[in-house]
């Protein structure tokens, strides 16, 4: 077999390191600054299946020591792992949330199962969506509890590595200032590592897009729309001027996106009450080759062709 280890590089690109597993056993060799958080994967064959995923990948931290994950069972999911005290930390964390963790569990369950209910067309966007708003009721106030224990240990902890990457996940569920403001806290030797540099690159996206002007933000009514090309395949696109003249929406989606889920039924409707105008709508789905069957279900399903 093979071991996959996956992390960002200095130049902020995603990297694949392989092993070759003789026995059960594999070996990774590198440098990093002070620590990391990477990726491991011990099956590249594995199939969507959530018992897999649980027991042959994980999330592991990265320090300068010799490290090494041992399992009696084989499967790294609950491997001991020794070499890094940071993983230690978050271990330690994640057990101490864990009864709050719990509790979302059976609540993530049922929404996936709403999901596919729609995905299915048992049920429409309006019950799934009355279904999922109460979901959210019970939900929210676990996620705050989670958010409360991370902000805290950061604020306790800013000598470790653990603490830049709770910061680093609360991005965007806490106010850039917030950020701004742990960060300054935590130790400079945090901020130096391979770690710390993750997430200046990753901070810095993320308020690029918040703040950056997209060609389609700046659309004006009465005024042209920018040009666009959408590729069916490497021979056969479509293009804005295919369509002049005409009123045309563009939706983008896909399966695992349940706003997007719920709003096509309605954009179907849409397209049935002006069929006989220049009312266009293009839904524009990224979907993998091994779903498309998923797709096409989907669509014949709910209905959403002429």
């Amino acid at each position: 077999g093979t071991a996959v280890l996956i992390y960002i590089n200095a130049n902020n690109k995603k990297c694949f390191d392989t092993a070759s597993m003789q026995q059960g056993t594999f070996e990774f060799q590198g440098t990093v600054m002070g620590a990391d958080y990477a990726y491991l994967n011990t099956d590249p064959y594995i199939n969507d299946d959530a018992n897999s995923f649980n027991k042959f990948d994980r999330n592991i931290f990265i320090e300068q020591n010799a490290m090494t994950l041992k399992s009696k069972s084989g499967a790294i999911g609950d491997a001991r792992i020794t070499g890094t005290a940071s993983q230690k930390q978050y271990d330690a964390l994640f057990a101490k949330k864990s009864a709050v963790i719990n509790k979302l569990k059976p609540l993530l369950t049922t929404k996936d199962s709403i999901r596919t209910l729609l995905k299915d067309g048992s049920i429409n966007a309006q019950e799934a969506d009355r279904r999922i708003n109460e979901l959210q009721k019970s939900m929210a106030p676990i996620y705050s509890s989670i958010t409360k224990m991370d902000l805290s240990y950061i604020n306790e902890h800013p000598n470790e590595y653990l603490s830049l990457l709770l910061l680093q996940l609360a991005i965007g569920n806490i106010s850039d200032g917030k950020v701004d403001s742990l960060y300054a806290q935590l130790a400079d030797t945090v901020k130096n590592s391979s770690l710390g540099y993750s997430f200046i690159q990753h901070y810095s996206r993320y308020k690029t897009a918040m703040g950056k002007d997209f060609p389609f933000d700046n659309i004006q009514l009465y005024k042209a729309a920018p040009p666009f090309t959408i590729y069916k395949s490497p021979v056969d696109s479509i293009t804005l001027a295919q369509f002049e003249g005409s009123v045309v929406l563009l939706e983008f989606w896909e399966l695992s996106c349940f706003p997007c889920l719920q709003a096509n039924p309605q954009f179907e409707n849409l397209r049935k009450k002006y069929s006989d105008t220049e009312f266009k709508i293009i839904a524009v789905s990224y979907t993998a080759n091994q779903d498309l069957s998923k797709l096409q279900s989907y669509i014949k399903k709910n209905q959403l062709f002429k």
